[in-house]
């Protein structure tokens, strides 16, 4: 079924409300206090009546869905800060994931939004230090979440959250899936090509099941990787992301998968050689259309 797994931090199998950061509309994932994305998370939406369908932000971390080529539903990231979950000693996973592979032993800090001119802006660069506190040295590093069609199934879904009733049922809103991939692989390249003449690192934070998809639709292959070879040809790197259910905790867990490698001549290769759809069939396609289009 088609729901909103997690609301802001917690699964949705635990209906409580009056915990602080439901209660208050807070990002559990940022700086204690934030408040959940007011811009891209708060909705215009109305109902029959002109009324706002939910007048505060939706809270929407995940979303319970079935993704292509997956046999069941499962919980997909389609909030970017949700990769910054903290473990317990309080570090950002997935920032301690990336200090011990590439940079262990170097005193690091992730800086936040950094303008790239022509190139658009990193998520993060990543600053290494000397031992005066100088800047030496950098890498980028992108989050990358999944994408929703259908809005209104969000917000529908979190209104009824909060009005106490089922969610357990399917939701008329889908995954902008094969848009998401289009958007980033081409950021891929063009930062990939960067930070390949800089000689510098490009990590890409993503869920396991956008990585698959990745990888099929454009028939890449993507090299494991146990130990960082700054010498290598490949300079981009994805950090593999997975959810798994906390019964305890009443969440899902990030957990840390494999790291994989590719360079933005392999991502292009792969692009221009896409499989060819033959002639009848488009032509196929054409007609069906043109029969069932609107008068």
């Amino acid at each position: 079924m088609k729901f909103v797994s997690e609301i802001f931090g917690f699964n949705t199998n635990f209906e409580d409300l009056n915990i602080n950061e439901r209660k208050n509309y807070l990002c559990p994932f940022q700086e204690k206090g934030t408040p959940c994305d007011p811009v891209n998370k708060k909705s215009n939406l109305v109902d029959n009546h002109g009324n706002k369908l939910l007048k505060h932000q939706t809270g929407a971390c995940s979303c319970n869905y079935k993704s292509s080529g997956n046999d069941l539903f499962k919980p997909v990231i389609i909030c970017p800060f949700r990769f910054l979950e903290k473990d317990q000693n309080q570090e950002t996973k997935v920032f301690k994931k990336i200090k011990d592979f590439f940079y262990k032993g170097d005193e690091i800090a992730f800086v936040k939004e950094v303008g790239l001119g022509p190139y658009g802006q990193a998520d993060y660069m990543i600053a290494k230090f000397d031992q005066k506190k100088n800047i030496v040295d950098f890498g980028h590093c992108e989050f990358q979440a999944d994408a929703t069609t259908g809005t209104r199934g969000i917000v529908e879904c979190v209104k009824d959250f909060y009005s106490k009733k089922s969610i357990k049922k399917n939701y008329s809103f889908g995954l902008n899936t094969k848009a998401t991939i289009k958007g980033f692989s081409l950021q891929m390249i063009d930062k990939g090509y960067l930070f390949q003449k800089l000689k510098k690192p490009s990590i890409w934070v993503m869920q396991d099941n956008l990585i698959q998809i990745f990888s099929k639709i454009y028939n890449l292959k993507l090299n494991e990787e146990k130990t960082f070879n700054s010498k290598s040809e490949n300079n981009i790197f994805i950090l593999e992301i997975k959810l798994k259910e906390n019964k305890i905790n009443n969440k899902f867990d990030l957990n840390l998968g494999k790291i994989f490698s590719t360079n933005p001549k392999k991502i292009q290769n792969a692009l221009s050689n896409k499989e060819t759809i033959p002639e009848k069939k488009i032509l196929e396609a054409i007609k069906l259309r043109y029969k069932n289009r609107s008068t």
